[in-house]
């Protein structure tokens, strides 16, 4: 029989940071467990860190939008299960789903929905 243990997922949130890799303020998917700390997705270019330190990217084609779309399945999935988004106001949940693609636009962007 093999048992795996694994560190549950702690908080969840999005959040608007500077990406070292984008060189710009871009969205990010985080994450926080226990004996890990904090995991960043930039839902831009799909590079990730982990507590500060860049992860690996893996050696294979077209893992840049594979991960993005990681990211936002995970951050759907996470909201779709009641989850509440951590340190952040009920106002700006529309704001979280429009960032990752969501059908909800900002009020006065003119990307619309």
């Amino acid at each position: 029989m093999v048992h795996v243990c694994y560190s549950r997922k702690d908080a969840q949130r999005l959040e608007r940071s500077h990406c070292p890799t984008c060189k710009r303020r871009t969205w990010f998917y985080e994450w926080y467990q226990v004996w890990y700390g904090w995991h960043e997705t930039c839902l831009n270019c799909g590079d990730s860190w982990s507590d500060g330190y860049r992860s690996e990217r893996p050696f294979k084609p077209r893992w840049r939008p594979e991960a993005i779309a990681h990211a936002k399945a995970e951050w759907r999935a996470y909201r779709a299960s009641g989850g509440a988004v951590d340190g952040w106001r009920d106002g700006m949940n529309a704001a979280h789903e429009w960032a990752i693609g969501g059908a909800t636009p900002v009020r006065g962007d003119r990307r619309g929905s």
